[in-house]
């Protein structure tokens, strides 16, 4: 494991022994700069914002609550080591049809290891072409790799966001709410930073599992109750989900996919949010099969948004709030083959519009979802190919050798 974030982040001390937490007394260095970081369009409503030498972990830190705010993380991934050795992840990002951007960064930050990382804000964002005509504001600047929702790093360690929901307890507090997995009185490290924290001082899965056991990480309440697990892999051939809930940390190893319900028997009891079902039980049936990224490619594209709103498809998947109007709804009745076409029909409506309006009709309604970003990570090649929008005419490929 490389030195955890030399002289611009911080440690903490457990058991006298030294590992990393949170503080930094270096902020971003473009934060103290009057001119916005220069972006770069890569596709409609992608925007490439270089590289961050210097992060201000400390100005994060302070605005814990308002980032996760800004952040979404959806939507499906699939993990798998192929016969060759070779450890491939799919991912589907899906994203409201309106004209907030994604954002590509990296990081080269000095006793760090060097990531590439892909950023959104579904909320708070401003739109593409405000972004583009006005540059970014300061604040979105400095937000952006702290609610990374991919990173890789040179060592072929890849991590991927998802989305599970906190939802309210009787007494209105915050189901899985955490305001700590170490019992100690250190500052806790809010969740959504972990994407980029790990990648950027870990080498590989067991590095990530075991930085996570030694820092204290809180969740943070906020509007949206968001909770944010992962699903981590390595060039190693190393791979599974983590899901911190509660105070706990659960690490499923070798669990190929999530999707957006808590995967831990605990959490999956204890949530009656369960959206994405079909998605994870087609993947769960066919991640094994995979051999090669087009491979991927091609399974991930049974899940894409466009795919699961089809009623004439295959695969029917249900939302959360289907599942929370049929009280007598269980979840082998969502996923009972017999019971398919009462589930399509609570999705038909959907499904009409989204195919009934082209994009930018779509786009200007602002409320219907599509795959805006389809990609699949070679972590043994430390590179990640991306296709936007669910076109397959252009594949984007990020690595470390550009």
């Amino acid at each position: 494991m490389k030195k955890i974030f030399g002289i611009s982040l911080f440690v903490l001390v457990i058991a006298a022994v030294l590992f990393p937490t949170f503080y930094s007394s270096n902020s971003d260095s473009s934060s103290s700069s009057t001119s916005t970081r220069e972006i770069t369009p890569v596709y409609d409503y992608v925007l490439d914002v270089g590289t961050y030498t210097s992060l201000d972990w400390d100005w994060a830190l302070s605005n814990g609550e308002k980032l996760l705010n800004k952040m979404s993380c959806h939507c499906s991934a699939a993990a798998t080591q192929t016969d060759d050795g070779v450890t491939l992840v799919g991912r589907n990002f899906d994203f409201y049809i309106n004209h907030n951007p994604l954002y590509i960064f990296r990081t080269a930050v000095d006793d760090c290891y060097e990531t590439i990382g892909i950023s959104n804000a579904l909320n708070d964002a401003p739109e593409y072409s405000d972004t583009i005509k006005n540059g970014l504001s300061k604040e979105m600047e400095k937000a952006i790799p702290f609610i990374a929702v991919d990173s890789l790093n040179e060592k072929g360690l890849y991590i991927e966001t998802n989305m599970r929901l906190g939802e309210w307890n009787e007494d209105e507090s915050i189901k899985f709410s955490s305001s700590g997995t170490l019992n100690t009185e250190t500052k806790p490290m809010s969740l959504q930073y972990l994407t980029l924290y790990l990648t950027q001082n870990c080498a590989n899965v067991k590095q990530a599992i075991e930085l996570v056991n030694q820092t204290n990480i809180y969740l943070p309440d906020s509007i949206d109750e968001i909770n944010i697990c992962f699903l981590m892999a390595d060039a190693l051939g190393n791979y599974g989900v983590l899901e911190i809930a509660d105070n706990e940390v659960y690490w499923l190893d070798k669990q190929p996919v999530q999707t957006n319900f808590y995967i831990n028997k605990t959490c999956y009891e204890k949530s009656n949010y369960k959206a994405g079902l079909g998605r994870y039980s087609l993947l769960m049936e066919q991640v094994e099969n995979v051999e090669t990224f087009e491979e991927m490619f091609t399974l991930m594209d049974c899940v894409k948004y466009s795919t699961i709103n089809d009623p004439e498809n295959a695969l029917f998947d249900v939302r959360s709030e289907y599942v929370g109007i049929y009280e007598n709804w269980t979840d082998e009745y969502v996923l009972d083959e017999a019971n398919k076409d009462e589930v399509l029909s609570l999705i038909k409506s959907d499904g009409e519009a989204f195919y009934s309006m082209t994009r930018e009709e779509l786009r200007d309604c602002g409320e219907f979802w599509e795959s805006t970003m389809t990609s699949v990570v070679n972590c043994n090649e430390k590179s990640i190919f991306i296709r936007f929008f669910e076109d397959d005419s252009l594949t984007l490929k990020l690595d470390f050798e550009q």
